[in-house]
């Protein structure tokens, strides 16, 4: 190499040092800028919620550990403390709202959810408590703001709300699975191909003709000789019967997914006759264990007849498709066509290469493009096994994922793949299909193995999304809870004194219960849009569009200044609601904990994502919908009943009424169909 040559790669090798080092700088200042914002929160949590005992006080201040003071002013010292933190909260929010607005507005959701769990006002119930000497109320209470503080705690170390960039992050991953399994399916096509043109027939074919003659075989040697054991008789053929089915539910199988082998769709009618195989192998059992074999044996005869044309047709189209795809795929048409799916790899590998955001630049690709020429170069020089062995070398050699930083699942063994496929060209180009079928099969090796790996990022990636999405529901499911209870009480307050007795402040009061009571309506409706981008659950939006619907009749009543018992009826329904949504939400929660959310993923579609909510948690979930709307028929049964005619308020809640009946069977039949097509 020349000296110029050599200056050039040299400096290109610094640059792209450099753009590296640049990047995990970077990268680390701001993994370190949110570290010491993290640190910041806790100490203020700390510095507000610390043990007495363990916290440092101003001199001015009193002890709240001292036994001097009594349980209440104790009480009181510490809800002052939570006063302080929520002010330091908001200052906090303002002084980094320019520099760090995630982390402010992080503050500031945190904030609106201390205020909205109502954390300053249990604690004055909580002393008012201890006042009056009902301490098993006040310990019951002090649990409960506990477990609110715990939660706000946990809102703020746990770093802003990521649910949107995990979204993404998802979207981007089943985007290169999808072009990965393009690839793959290509891949397969084109080794169906290469075995043909070495003369075997297609590995589908080939596995479904063997498992149906060994069946045949085991069928006629039944047939022929019961023996005196007819139960045993029986389980065998019962035994039969159940793999003739499966066999037949993999042929209709590829037949549904389009698999080219099933082109004309032979192997879908060779299914039709192994069912009807398997429906005379049942009427030959059922006689068997009555100890009928004299009857047993026209079944078992129709049944051989239908197995031995079902091979039959197996067999014949086994036959004909290789030779079909002999004429139809020439060897050069076939490296054509690896040499493309081969580029595909490469362009997918060198994308999937980029996810880590690491610069890649043009030495990614120019590596390849050596390696690959390095291969090529190798087998024209070695045949057969020493010319196999060239993409194993260069796998040693290629970068691991620790020297190119992290890299998307799977990027690894696409790379890896490639090898292969060139040396799958190579053979193809010298007229050699059955190598160029095994270094195929080993291409498929690595992409299957990659396509493995990118599906158990993504199902971690799904798992943590809804973690974090049920927090946030929970979170905002119990604000919503203790904002609501807080205007239930001031509603039956209200009412129990009368709007003739209402003053001037208490009018006000009523005002600013509609306010709150609007309030729980907005959230609800926050809740839905979440829950209707999630797309997974049946019930659970509709439930929480239930809620929110409520929650604006209601507030519209108390602006109407109507407390009455359909007011408050309504507004009972919403907390006993919000408890089931709230304690669905913490059992899913604990099962995910105990690693039993996902204990069947892998026998889904991968393709699927997992419910939020199980269909267990949905069916509880719509029973109680069902039990409300009874309870209010009932109750609108009665104020006709005390009116002695329908008014038309009572008319508006029926209609209502019938509109919200239909709602819950709606539910019903979609969940219906949601069960059905999991099954």
């Amino acid at each position: 190499m020349s000296r110029g040559r050599m200056d050039h790669a040299e400096s290109d090798t610094r640059g792209r040092r450099s753009a590296s080092t640049a990047f995990r700088a970077a990268r680390f200042a701001r993994t370190d800028r949110d570290r010491r914002i993290r640190l910041l929160l806790a100490v203020c949590v700390a510095l507000s919620l610390a043990h007495p005992s363990r916290a440092r006080q101003p001199a001015a201040e009193p002890d709240p550990g001292s036994k001097q003071l009594s349980l209440e002013e104790r009480q009181a010292i510490i809800k002052d403390r939570v006063a302080r933190l929520e002010d330091r909260m908001f200052q906090l929010a303002q002084a980094i709202r320019k520099s760090e607005p995630e982390k402010s507005g992080q503050l500031m959701q945190s904030l609106g959810a201390a205020r909205g769990m109502m954390i300053r006002a249990k604690m004055e119930e909580i002393a008012k408590k201890l006042d009056e000497s009902q301490f098993a109320d006040a310990v019951d209470s002090q649990k409960a703001v506990h477990a609110d503080l715990q939660a706000l705690l946990k809102m703020l170390m746990e770093g802003p709300d990521q649910l949107d960039d995990r979204r993404k992050e998802i979207e981007k991953l089943e985007e290169l699975r999808k072009q990965l399994d393009g690839v793959i399916k290509e891949q397969r096509e084109a080794q169906r191909n290469a075995r043909a043109a070495e003369g075997k027939p297609s590995d589908t074919l080939a596995a479904a003709v063997g498992k149906l003659q060994r069946l045949l075989d085991r069928q006629r040697a039944l047939s022929a000789k019961p023996g005196e054991d007819l139960p045993k008789a029986a389980d065998e053929q019962a035994e039969i019967q159940s793999e003739t089915e499966t066999l037949a539910d993999e042929l209709r199988d590829a037949q549904a997914e389009g698999n080219p082998a099933d082109a004309d769709g032979k192997m879908g009618e060779a299914a039709d006759g192994l069912e009807r195989a398997a429906g005379a192998m049942e009427s030959a059992g059922q006689e068997l264990r009555k100890n009928n074999p004299d009857m047993a044996r026209p079944p078992q005869t129709d049944a051989e007849q239908a197995m031995e044309e079902a091979l039959q047709k197996l067999k014949d189209k086994m036959d004909r498709d290789t030779a079909e795809r002999k004429a139809n795929a020439p060897l050069q048409k076939q490296a054509a066509e690896q040499k493309n799916i081969t580029d595909k790899t490469r362009k997918l590998g060198k994308k999937m290469k980029e996810q880590s955001g690491e610069p890649s630049g043009d030495s990614q690709e120019g590596s390849q493009g050596k390696e690959g020429q390095e291969g090529k170069e190798g087998q024209q020089g070695q045949q057969g096994k020493q010319g196999q062995q060239k993409p194993g070398a260069q796998q040693e050699g290629s970068q691991s994922p620790e020297d190119s930083g992290e890299q998307a699942p799977g990027a690894q063994n696409i790379q890896e793949a490639v090898p292969f496929q060139e040396q799958a060209e190579q053979e193809l180009d010298e007229k050699d299909p059955g190598k160029a079928a095994e270094a195929q099969a080993k291409a498929l090796e690595k992409l299957e193995e990659a396509q493995r790996e990118l599906e158990k990022k993504l199902e971690q990636l799904r798992k943590e999304q809804q973690e974090e999405l049920l927090a946030a529901l929970e979170s905002r499911f119990k604000a919503m809870l203790a904002r609501q209870l807080e205007v239930n009480k001031g509603t039956d307050r209200l009412d129990e004194l009368g709007a003739a007795n209402w003053r001037r402040a208490d009018q006000l009061e009523l005002a600013d219960i509609a306010q709150k009571q609007t309030w729980v309506g907005e959230e609800a409706e926050k809740a839905l849009y979440i829950l209707k981008e999630e797309g997974t659950t049946v019930v659970f939006p509709q439930v929480v569009e239930h809620v929110r619907d409520d929650a604006a009749e209601a507030a519209r009543l108390l602006t109407a200044a109507n407390t009455g018992g359909t007011t408050r009826g309504i507004q009972a329904a919403i907390v006993d609601t919000l408890r089931e949504l709230i304690e669905a939400i913490e059992k899913k929660q604990a099962e995910n904990e105990a690693g039993e959310g996902n204990q069947n993923s892998g026998e889904q579609d991968q393709n699927k994502n997992q419910p939020l909510l199980p269909p267990s948690a949905e069916l509880k979930l719509l029973r109680s919908c069902q039990l409300r709307v009874n309870e209010a028929t009932q109750r609108l049964d009665s104020d006709v009943g005390s009116a002695g005619q329908e008014t038309d308020e009572v008319r508006e809640r029926r209609i209502k009424l019938a509109r919200r009946q239909q709602q819950v069977h709606d539910m019903a039949r979609s969940m219906h169909e949601a069960i059905r097509q999991a099954q």
